[in-house]
């Protein structure tokens, strides 16, 4: 469980979060939702202790593993798809990884070959070859177009199931296809 209680916080004079209380239970999904500028990604690096609280208590991330997508792809550039796969995680279960997520062709190409949308897959693979506590996935479809949408969210949910697992979408049709729980904020 990871629970906020009261939480503030501020960038500069900017408040984001104020008295911010929330719970996310075991193997709870759930998604965030908010107009831009609203604190879902400040929410997010809370959860994993990239930035504190400067008030209030958040309980339940101790001791825990995150296995993350980021707003922002962050292949590195200079290894091939299927090494960016096997940095976190291992090879072992790299080649399956490819093949559920429509990526086999590509496991030797570098991610400046890549489309946007196949850069993403990569992204989604990378976090899902980690077996983290709490799977955290910020607007993880940015860029995937339909065709492969479906597919992505399913392997999604069949890899995070019974974990806690966070989103940020601003799609209701996409918390819907990752069986989430809508959390307005």
């Amino acid at each position: 469980m990871i629970k906020f209680s009261n939480v503030d916080f501020s960038y500069g004079k900017k408040q984001i979060l104020s008295n911010f209380n929330l719970q996310i239970n075991s193997g709870e999904r759930i998604c965030l939702f908010a107009p831009s500028g609203y604190g879902k990604t400040t929410i997010l690096r809370l959860i994993m202790g990239i930035i504190k609280p400067q008030n209030g208590i958040i309980e339940g991330i101790e001791n825990k593993s995150f296995s993350v997508v980021f707003q922002e792809d962050r292949l590195l550039p200079q290894k091939t798809v299927f090494d960016n796969i096997a940095l976190f995680g291992g090879e072992e279960n790299v080649s399956s990884l490819l093949e559920k997520l429509g990526l086999s062709d590509a496991a030797n190409l570098y991610p400046a070959q890549l489309s946007g949308g196949m850069a993403r897959r990569v992204a989604i693979a990378r976090a899902l070859n980690r077996k983290g506590d709490i799977y955290i996935f910020d607007e993880p479809f940015n860029g995937i177009d339909k065709e492969n949408l479906e597919n992505t969210a399913q392997f999604i949910n069949e890899k995070t199931k019974d974990k806690i697992f966070i989103a940020v979408s601003h799609s209701p049709e996409e918390a819907k296809l990752m069986n989430t729980k809508i959390i307005s904020i």
